[in-house]
């Protein structure tokens, strides 16, 4: 996340945390940067004095591009709802029976999305996993967790960010946005190789 950054960091495809006060700590000269998460994260950092591409992507997105063990889509749906909260959110829903906790193996997060007719929740990285998987999903606001992430991950694969639900019910109430079904080709092409060439 940006609030980490340090002098001659490399930036691909990460953003601002909106529930941290002072996101940034370095100067605009002390980082490259080739892709943010979205436009919000481009807006505050060229508000800095930062030179941004135009270039957005949460890397989690191409998740099943660089491992094939995540390319889950054609899995039989034995879920009809899979609770996924962000890790700050976990006691508010650990007692409901679509819980499925997000800490625990990517791998095994992933299998019980792509299972899953509907994924609803608070971790911003299981509703990408639920777009990387095909899986429909709808956010749920976080008590801890700003909007912003959530926004500039929306807006930065080119969608307007849908209308958060409340809670569980109410996600089930309203049903899941159809999920991202395009590649994102900038993000790929912004990645930055030659940081790992040898020569």
């Amino acid at each position: 996340m940006m609030h980490f950054l340090r002098h001659g960091d490399h930036v691909w495809g990460t953003g601002i945390n909106g529930k941290i006060p002072d996101p940034i700590r370095v100067k605009p000269d002390e980082v490259e940067i080739y892709a943010v998460r979205g436009p919000r994260t481009w807006g505050v950092l060229t508000q800095h004095g930062f030179n941004v591409p135009h270039v957005f992507g949460d890397p989690a997105i191409l998740l099943a591009e660089v491992d094939k063990r995540f390319q889950l889509n054609t899995q039989q749906k034995t879920r009809r709802i899979t609770v996924i909260p962000n890790l700050n959110d976990i006691s508010t829903y650990r007692s409901h029976p679509g819980f499925v906790s997000p800490l625990q193996d990517p791998l095994t997060v992933a299998r019980e999305i792509a299972t899953s007719e509907l994924v609803v929740g608070s971790s911003l990285h299981a509703l990408i996993l639920a777009d990387v998987l095909g899986v429909p999903s709808r956010w749920v606001t976080s008590s801890v967790e700003s909007p912003f992430k959530y926004i500039d991950y929306y807006e930065g694969t080119g969608r307007d960010a849908p209308a958060p639900a409340e809670n569980v019910e109410q996600a089930i109430r309203i049903g899941g946005i159809e999920p991202y079904a395009e590649k994102p080709n900038g993000l790929i092409e912004a990645f930055p190789r030659h940081l790992f060439e040898k020569g």
